[in-house]
Parts: structure tokens; C-alpha cells; sequence
């Protein structure tokens, strides 16, 4: 029977309101509604292809009572965080009604199991569907034991229908479901931030044709769980209109590409294979070719907007020599009218080669200069770059050396922010400190308030005790008056502003009064690159395309080399 071979689990969920500050009446009938619907709501789980289908239907007054029919649902996964604290009523219904643990989950518990969905809910038949596709909602590479439920409604159609943007207190999470998954583990080291290297892939020759010209591309690619028939991968051929000798050095996105989305087929539990042929290619023109895997939940994990991207599974894939189709006659060509001189033409032919050569000559020179130095800048070079993209705000970097290891772990992480695009204020730069000297208090001001300007302060036994120490026994001059000050204004003025600030701290075990400031959304790195690179984006993904990949791997094996220094000196 296909109803045995599925060997499907079903699993009714209890569903609880996780808010911790009183709301309005409207809002208190929506979350009733919502727990309604969620209770309606059991799981179907396929052993067979390791898939969870949500099915049941809702009560008739939601749509009137929550001002909407749409609404996101989403899929976390509880987490095995080393040394992280598990409180002993996790996942319960107590556990998820205190404050935050809902709406915002600790991301040491629970991670976001790939992307949200749009849920709609039919006034006809009381069903819930995919908003898009109109089917039921189904999540893939379930392959862990235990899970989480969140549903919210999406009232501003402005905004993307993320449990994100809707209105604070109205998220409704299940208790933690136990998911009958046979076997061991299924997701591969490589993918769990074990020291274990990855699978290479394995890209074929490109096979071109012409008349009319077409190329067909093939690949074997890792995954980070068993490969399955509803994996896909995204194909991109973008066009070069200069000459190029190394698509890994471009941007991601451009003018003209041509994308397909094509099936990841299995050749083993580890690796997929695809095969695409795209048509529609210009002559004479190169073109970067780029794959990646779409939409994997192990490549799209965290809170929302936050991408596992430093796995090199995940990363996207691109051959280095572009794809070049020459220009060929098709068919047979019209006669000409005329006798054209070819003395005339081979000699103006020639000086036009002679000038390109020239041309590309002085040009190849002057870029191997200028990529043979990747300077560091200082705290005022860095300020004179030019103004950053959405994707790369200036970013305000606070810390206190304690050690000597401890500076130069912060150093380098200093330096890895600005190998992702983005200007750092540093006040322990030397350089920085002559140009604030002469106002300091106002010139830190301008940059906290800059609501374009990202905040990253570094938790450590000093900084706490700042926190903790009153008004009258901290210096009054110098650099040191300076960060205090500093930190006392994002103490009264950041706090619990999860978009600007963030903490980060290099071991564990700091309770001080600075992971307070924003509470559940502490980064410990290197082990966290990930989720505060996500963060920094505000984005579902960034670009990684290979772009100053030697100098940033480098960076984080001197960062992790750094931080086992620097604890291993912590500990004696």
C-alpha cells in the first residue's frame, strides 16, 4: 500500500501564546484565534523522503478577528549548543509563555529551519494552503528529533510576511514536537561547524553549440543532508560586456543574466547531480557561470535572514575561465554588393589590433599593481572611504583590551569586517583618537545616532564592570573616558535595538550586565561568523561568491588560531 510504504508519523500540536506584556483586547482575540488554529493543526512526517506536511483548518472568525488572511508559519529546530544552558521546562508551554522566548527564541536552543511561508487560509473551506503555489505547506530535510511551530499574521502588506514584521506579542509558537526520525544522524559533519573538511565538487566541461548557440552545463555537488528528488539548484550564466580573466572576482548580480532553477538529482547520500542546457547566448560575448543549492534549510538557518554561508557546501560554486561562444556564420550569407578594398581593411585591422593590445597591456599592469597590496586601514582611512551600501553600514566597534591576546583577537576581527566591505570605527586606532580629540563627545554622539551605523560591542570582565561601577569612580579624561562614554550612551539609547546593537563575546560564561542590553542575541565567535555577518547585511544572503576568498579564509584561521590563545591564557 503507498500509505504504508510512506510510514507517516501524525503529531497533534498544543499551541500556546509566548508573550510576556499585556496587549490589547483585539490582539489577546487574534492570539486566541491563532492557538485555535494551531491546535486544529496536526504534522505529517515522511520517512521516506524525510518531509513534515501540516494539515487542519481553522476557526471561521480568523480572518475578521486578525484583520488578515495571510499569515507566516514557520519551522525551528532545538539545537545541541555546547556548554549552552537548557532551562528544565524547554519547550514547554511554561517555557515559551515567559517574556521574549516566542518572539524572539535563543538562538543556543532553537535555530529557524529554512524560510518562512506565506500561509493563506481559504473563507471557503477553512483550509490553510501556500499562499503561492496553493498547496499544503510541506518542510523539507526534516531530519532532526525535535521541533517548533511559530505562526503569525502578516497585517501590513508592505512589509514581507516574516514573524519579523508583525506586530510585537503576536507570534504563537507549539510546544516542542518529537519527530519519529529512524536511524543516526543525517546531517553530514561537514554542515555542523565540525573540523571536517567537505566534499569537493565536481563541475563538467561546458559543451557549447552553435546555430543557434546554446551550452549545456552539468555538476556534482555535496549537500549537508542525504540528497533528496525535491532538491534544486540555481544555474546562472551572467554576462561579461569587458573582458575578464577570473569570474570569481565578480559581483553576484548584474545586467542580463540568464537563471534557471534546475532539480538536484541523487547519485549517493552525499552528493546530487544537475544537468541544464541554456539557450539565448550572444556571440563573442563571455559569460561567469555560477551554482548554488536553493533554499536548503541547513544553508538558511538562525533566526530569520541569517544564512550558514561560511560552509563552503553552501557557498556558491563558479568557474574561474569564463564561457566564450565565438561569432559563426549561420546559414548562407547574402551577397554583397560592393567590392570592398582589402588592402584597406587589413591595415586598418591591424592598427586596431596593435592599439587593443596596447590597451589591455597598460590595463593588466596597472590591476596587478593595484591587487598585488590589500592594505589594512587605519581608523581614518577607513572614514574616508566612500559612503557604504545598505549591505555594508559603518559599524561602531567597542572594546576594552584586557591582554594582549585579547587586542589582537579584536584586531582581527576588525580586520574581517573590513575584508566584507564595511568601514570600522575603532576608538583603540591611534589615528582615530587625533581626529575626536578636539570634540569627543559630540564626535561619538554623530556616530551612535547615525541610524545607518551598526553597533558591536565586545562583552568582557571590564566592560561589565563599567556597567556596574557609578559615575564617580571612572576617569574623567583620555581614551579611556571616552569608550565609557561611549557605552554609557548605548546603554541609555540602544538598548534592546536588535537592529543597531549586538553583543560578541570569545567565551563562554560572561553573565554580566551587558548581555542584557540586548537580550537571547549574543554572538560567540568564531564559532557565530555566520549569524553576525547576516546581521550586518540585514539580508537573506550575501554575496560569497569567491571575492577576496584567500585573504578572508586566512583572516579566520588567524581569528580562530587567536581566540584559543586567548582563552587557553584565560583559563590559567
Amino acid at each position: 500500500m503507498p500509505f504504508l510504504s510512506l510510514m507517516m508519523d501524525k503529531v497533534l500540536i498544543t499551541a500556546l501564546l509566548c508573550t510576556g506584556t499585556v496587549v490589547s483586547e483585539s490582539n489577546n482575540t487574534c492570539t486566541r484565534a491563532l492557538q485555535q488554529l494551531l491546535a486544529n493543526l496536526s504534522t505529517r512526517f515522511n520517512r521516506t523522503d524525510n518531509s513534515l506536511a501540516l494539515h487542519g483548518n481553522h476557526a471561521p472568525d480568523i480572518i475578521e478577528v486578525c484583520s488578515t488572511n495571510n499569515f507566516s508559519i514557520e519551522l525551528w529546530r532545538a539545537i545541541k549548543s555546547p556548554n549552552a544552558k537548557v532551562p528544565e521546562d524547554f519547550g514547554t508551554r511554561e517555557y515559551f509563555s515567559k517574556f521574549q522566548n516566542c518572539d524572539s527564541p535563543n538562538p543556543d536552543l532553537l535555530w529557524k529551519h529554512g524560510h518562512s511561508f506565506r500561509a493563506y487560509v481559504d473563507p471557503l473551506n477553512l483550509s490553510l494552503s501556500d499562499s503561492w503555489l496553493k498547496e499544503e505547506i510541506k518542510f523539507y530535510h526534516v531530519v532532526e528529533k525535535q521541533y517548533m511551530l511559530r505562526i503569525c499574521p502578516c497585517k501590513d502588506h508592505n512589509l514581507p510576511c516574516t514573524c519579523e514584521h508583525a506586530e510585537q506579542s503576536l507570534a504563537v509558537c507549539s510546544e516542542v514536537l518529537n519527530i519519529a526520525n529512524p536511524g543516526g544522524e543525517q546531517v553530514f559533519p561537514w554542515c555542523k561547524g565540525e573540523v571536517f573538511a567537505s566534499p569537493s565538487p565536481l563541475i563538467g566541461v561546458p559543451v557549447l553549440q552553435h546555430c543557434p548557440s546554446k551550452v549545456m552545463l552539468t555538476g556534482t555537488l555535496p549537500s549537508c543532508t542525504p540528497v533528496q528528488d525535491y532538491d534544486q539548484v540555481e544555474v546562472v550564466l551572467q554576462p561579461m560586456f569587458q573582458e575578464v580573466g577570473d569570474c570569481k572576482e565578480l559581483p553576484r548580480d548584474g545586467v542580463g543574466m540568464l537563471k534557471r532553477i534546475v532539480p538536484l538529482k541523487p547519485v549517493n547520500s552525499t552528493h546530487g547531480m544537475f544537468e541544464v542546457v541554456i539557450g539565448n547566448i550572444t556571440h563573442d560575448t563571455q559569460y561567469c557561470f555560477r551554482v548554488e543549492l536553493v533554499n536548503h534549510p541547513y544553508c538558511n538557518s538562525g533566526s530569520d535572514h541569517t544564512l550558514t554561508r561560511l560552509n563552503p557546501v553552501c557557498r556558491p560554486i563558479s568557474l574561474k575561465k569564463p564561457i566564450l561562444i565565438e561569432d559563426q556564420v549561420c546559414g548562407r550569407p547574402e551577397p554583397c554588393q560592393s567590392q570592398p578594398s582589402l588592402p584597406l581593411i587589413t591595415g586598418a585591422s591591424l592598427v586596431t589590433a596593435l592599439l587593443l593590445t596596447l590597451i589591455v597591456v597598460l590595463l593588466h599592469r596597472i590591476g596587478c599593481r593595484q591587487s598585488s597590496k590589500r592594505p589594512e586601514y587605519g581608523g581614518v582611512e577607513r572614514l574616508l572611504l566612500p559612503p557604504p551600501s545598505p549591505q555594508h553600514p559603518d559599524i561602531f566597534f567597542l572594546y576594552w583590551g584586557d591582554s594582549t591576546d585579547f587586542i589582537e583577537v579584536n584586531r582581527l576581527v576588525v580586520r574581517w569586517l573590513v575584508d566584507l566591505g564595511h568601514r570600522v570605527i575603532d576608538l583603540s586606532d591611534e589615528m582615530l583618537q587625533e581626529e575626536l580629540m578636539s570634540s569627543p563627545e559630540s564626535w561619538i554622539i554623530s556616530k551612535l545616532e547615525d541610524s545607518n551605523t551598526k553597533v558591536i560591542v565586545v562583552e568582557s570582565e571590564i566592560v561589565n564592570e563599567y556597567l556596574k561601577s557609578d559615575c564617580e569612580s571612572i576617569p574623567k579624561t583620555g581614551i579611556e573616558f571616552i569608550k565609557i562614554f561611549s557605552l554609557r550612551h548605548i546603554q541609555a539609547n540602544l538598548a534592546c535595538n536588535y537592529r543597531r546593537l549586538s553583543i560578541v563575546q570569545y567565551k563562554r560564561g560572561l553573565r554580566g550586565p551587558v548581555s542584557s542590553l540586548v537580550p537571547h542575541t549574543r554572538y560567540t565567535l568564531p564559532n557565530h561568523l555566520a549569524e553576525l555577518h547576516a546581521w550586518l547585511a540585514e539580508t537573506q544572503g550575501w554575496d560569497d561568491n569567491g571575492n577576496l576568498e584567500s585573504a578572508r579564509e586566512q583572516t579566520l584561521r588567524d581569528l580562530k588560531a587567536a581566540v584559543q590563545r586567548y582563552t587557553a591564557a584565560a583559563r590559567h
